[in-house]
């Protein structure tokens, strides 16, 4: 390409055409700035499109994500739960052991926090609260043994299934003999 004077000259690059304003040099010809098959010149930045795909796809994963995670959380809190009913439950024992009678229902599970003649220290420091934030309800006698040591699940009401489910010492003690009845 050459052109005497200032003039519009079509460039091509990258298989793109485009016009530009070439200056000539002392010769007389015209210098480009940029050779056939040269790549574009970089462009900053995303588009508006490429930014939404992205946003959308990172939206995606954490709802997925989100969705697996909650199973695994309630299922946390339910052995939570458990672990806390089954150290009480030991600690119910102890009181018997030492006592030859289990807590009274006024006594609660407070008595167990507290020092007494037979046991210099308590048996535990503090009643927990169970892992949706609301008491462990202590019964005695319980429906199939001596006392009862139950959380209402995540709902707070009796029943339920899921993690909505009451979770009770007795059935804790009636896992432990299958255990223990399989593994023989």
């Amino acid at each position: 390409m050459c052109c005497k004077t200032n003039s519009t000259c079509r460039v091509q690059y990258a298989n793109l055409e485009r016009e530009e304003s070439l200056a000539p040099n002392d010769a007389g010809y015209c210098i480009q700035r940029f050779s056939i098959g040269a790549p574009p010149p970089f462009r900053g930045g995303f588009s508006l499109i490429e930014i939404m795909v992205v946003l959308v796809i990172i939206g995606l994963l954490a709802g997925v994500v989100t969705l697996n995670v909650r199973g695994y959380l309630a299922k946390a809190k339910q052995n939570t739960a458990r672990m806390e009913i089954a150290t009480l439950s030991n600690a119910l024992e102890s009181y018997y052991t030492s006592t030859d009678r289990y807590p009274t229902n006024e006594e609660g599970l407070e008595v167990l926090t507290k020092k007494s003649d037979w046991q210099p220290e308590p048996l535990i420091k503090q009643v927990p609260v169970d892992p949706w934030g609301r008491g462990y309800f202590y019964n005695n006698p319980g429906k199939s043994e001596p006392y009862e040591v139950i959380s209402l699940g995540a709902d707070g009401r009796e029943g339920g299934e899921g993690a909505d489910a009451d979770i009770v010492s007795s059935d804790l003690k009636e896992k432990r003999r299958e255990i223990t009845t399989t593994a023989k």
